[in-house]
């Protein structure tokens, strides 16, 4: 681009003229050029964003709705949730993708699936034991000591009289503890200088009283804390365990070898087990004071196999043990609602959980005794999650089309063209606001490519779906509840619940059918129109909805109108397109129309230029001759 230094431009100063207005008007015609190409540019970028705006809306419905293959179904393809319902608590039941519909009538539950287990044979603490020497007893008078007994702490203090005997002591220490806690709660039993105390199933713990001196501890010796109860945190030396297992011991479980020390945890060994390949869980019971070793399976086969190698921690805490075999769940059941006790099949499972037909079932318990069930489980269409996933896809559909109508009903003013920076430089930021708002509306009005979209999702509600042999369905999207109330509306669609609800509880493979029908024709963007015009016909809604997004987001084969303008969301809109060559050549234009100017302009301002230097010569010339004529 040509461009003359402005240094060497001379205004009007020798002439008298006012040379930048008249270079100015003498370039006028180029400057409206290049004011026109200008504006022409920024509403071919508008509309390029316009009609982006709507390929940008096709694009998210198409990865909601639209899966990312060409055989992929819309997300709500899964209209066909079912749901279980039980009619009795004994049995629960859950549907997964794999159920079918059903119903199923268990008469039976004759057993349920349990683990095998071994249980401690009786308590495995030792009672807690006071020791006494018979030359300090008569100094229990006074003596205090703290008992609780099922969480219920009492003071017992010895009475002031003379303790001769151990027989005097065990005699006063029960009468206490009957006054405390009422009688046959708490038995003392002497066995020479010891006395031990036992509860039956109660919890017993003794901790010192009073003032130091004063405490019975000091005359009946026992461990601070000392309970009828095993502390799982203690070691095993430390533990009160009536049994005890030796310094070091070594057991098995279902044929895992373990290995501990009496300086070793109850809870560390009982964690070590459960965490084992043992596949059992042990546990402790403070209530009934035993161990329970539980398989981590049910049925039958389940086992718990026990054996000391060293020592004797397993028979410190299960002593000889009582067993309980596993056993299976066993019912009687009759499909397809079927209850003749003549086509009930027995199923046994090892599992009080377990798959029949995709649906995941559950028992919970059964009836006592030898009494029948009798429950039925009815695996249907679950028509509320079918409703909300059907009101989900006419909300986005809705979405979808008002995004195509705005621009393709939007109002056109006439005489509003984007405004030239000349304008803008006597306009306020407000008005230039208002008029920019007005100049971009309607650029999509009527437009051919978007009227194609718009009828091609509209037709595709109400065109009439076929089945494989061409014959129509019975059933269409006003019978179910879905409709437009009128053509103001703008394809809009309104949606009746409980027409909807109703349709789909009467008969929800007809709703399917309209909703997902598939085609025997696969998608493909290189179809004929014979086989483009066979799978139309034979699809259902979702799926007619689903290819036109495609089609029109296309950029393979048949591209799409819109991604031949504009280009492709997916691509993020890169590459050679109508539009961008458009905008290209406008650039270009204006590139030309910039170089066309400066041209002129230099050219005038290089005349004008040789103009100012004669006047100036000759002014010049003027006032030495009239100096000299004056002298």
């Amino acid at each position: 681009m040509a461009t003359v230094s402005n240094s060497s431009r001379i205004s009007g100063l020798a002439s008298g003229l006012d040379v930048e207005s008249i270079i100015d008007g003498l370039t006028q015609g180029t400057q409206t050029k290049i004011s026109k190409a200008k504006q022409d540019l920024e509403t071919l970028e508008w509309k390029k964003e316009a009609y982006q705006s709507i390929t940008d809306a096709l694009y998210s419905f198409q990865n909601t709705y639209c899966g990312s293959s060409n055989t992929a179904m819309l997300s709500v393809s899964d209209l066909k949730t079912l749901t279980a319902t039980s009619s009795s608590g004994y049995i629960t039941a859950a549907t997964t993708e794999n159920s079918i519909s059903e119903s199923l009538y268990i008469s039976d539950i004759v057993s349920l699936a349990s683990s095998a287990k071994v249980t401690s044979s009786s308590a495995v603490s030792a009672a807690p034991t006071f020791k006494g020497d018979l030359a300090t007893l008569s100094a229990l008078s006074g003596k205090s000591l703290n008992v609780t007994l099922d969480g219920t702490t009492k003071t017992l203090t010895f009475s002031d009289k003379s303790y001769s005997t151990f027989e005097d002591a065990r005699t006063e220490l029960q009468s206490l503890l009957n006054g405390a806690f009422g009688t046959g709660r708490v038995s003392v039993a002497l066995n020479g200088n010891t006395f031990s105390l036992s509860t039956g199933n109660s919890i017993l713990s003794l901790n010192n009283s009073g003032s130091e001196g004063n405490e019975v501890s000091t005359v009946l010796s026992f461990t601070d804390g000392a309970s009828n109860r095993l502390a799982l945190s203690s070691t095993v030396e430390e533990s009160n365990l009536a049994l005890s297992p030796g310094d070091t011991f070594s057991f098995t479980v279902n044929g895992e070898n373990f290995s501990f020390s009496s300086s070793s945890s109850i809870q560390k060994i009982m964690n070590q087990i459960n965490s084992s390949d043992a596949g059992v869980v042990m546990s402790y019971s403070k209530t009934t004071d035993t161990f329970t070793m539980v398989s981590s399976e049910t049925g039958s086969a389940s086992t718990v196999k026990l054996a000391d190698t060293e020592g004797s921690f397993l028979s410190s805490i299960f002593g000889a043990g009582v067993y309980t075999n596993g056993s299976d769940a066993v019912l009687r059941v009759g499909f397809n609602g079927d209850t003749d006790e003549s086509s009930l099949i027995t199923l046994t499972r090892s599992s009080n959980t377990f798959d029949i037909d995709g649906t995941s079932y559950t028992l919970t318990g059964k009836a006592s005794g030898t009494t029948a069930e009798e429950v039925s489980v009815s695996v249907g269409l679950d028509p509320e999650a079918a409703a909300a996933k059907v009101t989900k896809f006419i909300d986005a559909y809705n979405t979808l089309m008002k995004t195509i109508t705005d621009k393709l009903y939007e109002t056109v003013y006439d005489g509003y063209d984007p405004l030239t920076e000349d304008q803008k430089k006597d306009m306020t930021d407000k008005e230039i606001e208002t008029w920019t708002d007005k100049a971009k509306s309607g650029l999509l009005n009527n437009d051919s490519n978007l009227q194609n979209v718009y009828s091609q999702l509209r037709n595709a509600l109400v065109d009439t779906i076929k089945d494989s042999e061409g014959n129509s369905l019975d059933i269409t999207l006003s019978s179910i509840g879905i409709s437009s109330q009128s053509y103001s509306t703008k394809g809009q669609l309104t949606i009746d619940q409980s027409k909807l609800l109703s349709a789909l509880r009467n008969d929800p493979e007809s709703v399917i059918a309209l909703l997902t029908q598939s085609s025997n024709v696969t998608y493909s963007h290189y179809l004929t129109s014979a086989r483009v015009s066979e799978r139309y016909d034979e699809s259902g809604i979702l799926w007619r909805i689903n290819d036109i997004v495609k089609t029109n987001l296309s950029t393979v084969g048949n591209t799409g109108a819109l991604v031949t303008m504009v280009g492709s969301p997916e691509k993020e809109y890169k590459g050679q397109t109508d539009y961008s060559k458009k905008i290209k050549t406008t650039k270009d234009k204006i590139d030309t129309l910039l170089d066309k100017l400066d041209k002129e302009e230099n050219a005038y301002w290089k005349k004008y230029t040789a103009l100012e230097t004669a006047m100036s010569q000759l002014n010049s010339t003027s006032s030495y001759l009239s100096s000299m004529l004056s002298a």
